[in-house]
């Protein structure tokens, strides 16, 4: 498991949502300096994209009620 998913897991539900629309802002703010030609990184569109999915994984798994150590 990498390091930001354990960072994530040990976040509270309020914190991962508040983390979730940072990441939306972030990315939204992205994609207009990308369409502008500001964005020098285009990479981090990716990025954003892959920590959203992240968040909403473990929320999802603990709505669901699925425990993130069954193998």
């Amino acid at each position: 498991m990498n390091k930001e998913l354990e960072k994530l897991r040990k976040l509270s539900d309020d914190q991962l949502k508040k983390t979730l629309e940072d990441h939306y802002s972030e990315q939204f703010q992205d994609m207009i300096k990308l369409k502008t030609g500001q964005l020098d990184q285009s990479n981090k569109i990716k990025l954003h994209r892959k920590s959203i999915a992240r968040i909403k994984t473990i929320l999802n798994e603990r709505d669901s009620g699925v425990s993130s150590n069954e193998n």
